[in-house]
């Protein structure tokens, strides 16, 4: 019994890890996440899920992980929904220091496809993020 809880356990370990280190993926035809600004470091990132299908609200979102909680999002319904850190935030902030957030939903049939969810980004290390005013 102890054996099998171990390895259920270290399944869903290895499941989640698995999750969080993708920043940017496909998942059951959506490909989101954060996005790269033109740098890892050049202060702006993308919170973006593209267009896959008709009927479907896209959510995407940019946040802000230093400790303000802040975030902005929006809803795109027949298009690629993207979210600019730089514009929202009116400031420059390293990738590390936020997350890019993203979610599709059935308004028709009233489910979510893809659940809204939180990407982050995978380096530089968080010690060396900035944030810092436009």
């Amino acid at each position: 019994m102890w054996a099998l809880a171990f390895v259920a356990a270290f399944s869903f370990g290895v499941a989640v890890r698995v999750a969080l280190a993708d920043h940017y993926h496909t998942h059951n035809g959506y490909t989101h996440g954060l996005v790269h600004g033109d740098y890892k470091t050049d202060g702006s990132y993308f919170g973006r899920i593209f267009y896959y299908t008709l009927g479907t609200d896209y959510y995407c979102a940019v946040g802000d992980t230093s400790g303000g909680g802040t975030y902005f999002d929006m809803v795109v319904r027949l298009d690629t929904c993207s979210v600019w850190s730089r514009r929202e935030f009116r400031a420059f902030q390293d990738e590390c220091a936020g997350f890019g957030a993203a979610g599709a939903y059935d308004s028709y049939n009233g489910r979510w496809l893809l659940s809204y969810h939180a990407h982050y980004a995978h380096d530089p290390p968080r010690s060396s993020c900035r944030i810092y005013n436009a």
